[in-house]
């Protein structure tokens, strides 16, 4: 496994997963890969404004806990809300992840690791 998780959220469903399917997936692997370096980004916000059935259908929502719906609408807290199409949060997205990337080197250099292959281990 690399040294850092970028975990892409899509909210709108254009991806063709409901979101409580991608709410199930993600609260797995952040419970298995958690203790990594991890970035929430969640995509296409431009379209959020859009209605999906799932977020919108008052049935979908019984028995739905407040968790999955506080997802449904903004996705994991502190992620990145990033558009391609209207360059929302592109510049955010690249600023957190160079920081993560050379705040990593910094560290595993300071470990006494300094050639280029250790960035990609497994620590």
């Amino acid at each position: 496994m690399p040294i850092a998780v970028l975990y892409v959220h899509d909210l709108s469903e254009d991806c063709g997963t409901k979101v409580a399917d991608q709410y199930i997936t993600y609260k797995h692997i952040k419970e298995r890969f958690g203790d990594r370096l991890w970035i929430d980004v969640v995509s296409k916000c431009d379209l959020l404004d859009r209605a999906t059935p799932s977020r919108f259908d008052d049935a979908a929502d019984d028995g739905v806990d407040d968790e999955l719906r506080r997802y449904r609408e903004f996705g994991p807290e502190d992620a990145i809300r990033v558009s391609v199409q209207s360059q929302i949060g592109t510049r955010e997205l690249k600023q957190r992840v160079h920081h993560l990337l050379t705040s990593q080197r910094a560290r595993i250099k300071a470990d006494g690791g300094d050639n280029e292959e250790a960035v990609g281990e497994v620590r």
